[in-house]
Order: structure tokens, then C-alpha cells, then sequence
């Protein structure tokens, strides 16, 4: 059980920074998604749109 337990410990460590020092890019990262997810669909129509493409194609 302690051996599962510092699995867990260890991937909340590296992969999302709980716990432990904190990752200097997981800021830089966040404000990235968030001003690409922004610009990316800015119109409800274009976003409709990729969405019919995606359908389209499978």
C-alpha cells in the first residue's frame, strides 16, 4: 500500500507540481491555453463550423 500511495505522490509531484516545488511553467502554460482557447474561437459560427468539419470527415 505505501508503495501505490508514493506512486500517486510522486506523479502529483512531477506531472501537476502538488506538493512539491512549484513548476516555473505551469503559469505560462495556463495563460497560453487560455489566450490560444480565446483566439481560436472567437465566433460561435467558426467553432460550429470546425465541429461540422470534424463530423464531415468520419
Amino acid at each position: 500500500m505505501a508503495t501505490q500511495k508514493k506512486h500517486i505522490e510522486e506523479i502529483r509531484r512531477k506531472k501537476f507540481s502538488i506538493g512539491g516545488n512549484p513548476n516555473p511553467l505551469t503559469e505560462d502554460l495556463h495563460h497560453a491555453v487560455k489566450n490560444l482557447s480565446d483566439e481560436l474561437y472567437t465566433k460561435d459560427v467558426h467553432f460550429l463550423m470546425e465541429l461540422i468539419q470534424v463530423f464531415a470527415l468520419n
